[in-house]
């Protein structure tokens, strides 16, 4: 009995939950990285789509309908917050001028069809399965702009002769090993209850996809420092 209860829970969620946790404590022990707050965040949302996807009963009283928009906002918050950061890297400030080159517009149009397929497809086995799978193709999607809008500020940066006043170093090797240790524990749980004891594979393919985009996003954002011969900032100011 005790074991049907545990297979109750949203066993791959909680696994995320305490993932996000433990980046939250990553990210108060160095306040001075902006990038691990947003990381945190997105990792609880990717929690909360997980639990909801493996059909916790409470979540499933939930209607569907309803919940659409705020999973997608959920999510949405922290994935911009982080692209931001990332972009920052190149030395832009501006708001809109970040939110150009991260392609961040491209990312809200598809979560919008997102959200009206999802409603659509409502009917179907494990519509909040498909809501995970619809926003882990727009993810995925958006990391090729997110990659041509960096080249293009590096591009802009070094035709143009500017410097940051205090480059941005490299993310470094150590980041990358505790951010898989971080996203990869849960993964293989992921990978143990839902594949090797429930004998279903599709939720864990979605999470290691959504684990791919993160580790693209900061591999490519690891050249933080754009290098060239004048400093406008200071010109300018």
């Amino acid at each position: 009995m005790s074991t049907h209860w545990i297979m109750t829970l949203p066993l791959a969620g909680i696994a995320y939950t305490l993932g996000a946790v433990g980046c939250a404590v990553w990210a108060a022990g160095k306040k001075t990285d902006k990038i691990l707050w947003p990381l945190s965040g997105l990792i609880f949302s990717i929690a909360i789509l997980n639990a909801y996807a493996e059909t916790w009963s409470a979540l499933k009283q939930l209607h569907f309908e309803y919940v659409v928009p705020i999973l997608v906002v959920l999510f949405l918050l922290p994935y911009r917050s982080l692209c931001l950061r990332l972009i920052e890297r190149t030395g832009l400030r501006a708001p809109l001028i970040k939110e150009m080159y991260s392609f961040l517009v491209l990312m809200y149009a598809g979560l919008i069809a997102t959200m009206i397929l999802s409603l659509v497809l409502a009917k179907d086995e494990n519509p909040p399965f498909e809501l995970f799978a619809f926003i882990a193709f727009v993810c995925a999607l958006h990391v090729p702009t997110f990659a041509a809008g960096r080249s293009k500020v590096a591009k802009f940066v070094a035709n143009s002769e500017i410097i940051v006043s205090k480059p941005t170093p490299d993310i470094p090797w150590r980041f990358f090993t505790t951010a898989m240790a971080i996203l990869g524990i849960p993964l293989v749980l992921t990978l143990i209850v839902q594949a090797a004891i429930r004998d279903d594979y599709r939720l864990f393919t979605v999470d290691a996809v959504m684990t791919a985009i993160i580790f693209s996003l900061l591999a490519i954002s690891r050249r933080g420092e754009l290098k060239a011969t004048t400093l406008q900032s200071q010109q300018t100011n």
